[in-house]
């Protein structure tokens, strides 16, 4: 579930430092924290990082109230989200940082960003 510290112990009903006290000593219990941290986040959070690269379609619903006070759907509306350029960004940078990175290395010593390269080869 990718539960934080603070998560877990409010989980076993404990405080904050005796989930990391039982990390620090017992270390079967840190890498169950670790994996279930990170199956979390390569199921659900590189999962919605990716779809918010590409793009994605949704459908936004409407809610009213009708006379008697119930809640009813009224409008259904499918909506476009566009790629976000952050996100594939971030995304790029961090599959292939050879790659994408901002700035590179020349003859071992010089930096130079991406836009003065750039703006040189012009």
């Amino acid at each position: 579930m990718g539960a934080t510290d603070r998560h877990l112990a409010r989980l076993f009903g404990v405080c904050r430092t005796a989930v990391q006290t039982w990390a620090r000593e017992n270390s079967e219990f840190l890498s169950a924290i670790k994996r279930g941290r990170d199956k979390y986040d390569s199921e659900v959070v590189e999962k919605a990082l990716l779809k918010r690269a590409n793009g994605y379609q949704f459908t936004e619903t409407t809610l009213e109230s009708d006379k008697t006070g119930k809640m009813v759907i009224t409008k259904l509306v499918r909506k476009q989200m566009v790629p976000d350029v952050t996100a594939q960004i971030f995304w790029l940078k961090n599959r292939n940082p050879a790659r994408w990175r901002d700035a590179k290395y020349i003859d071992g010593s010089l930096r130079i960003s991406h836009e003065a390269a750039l703006a040189a080869l012009e």
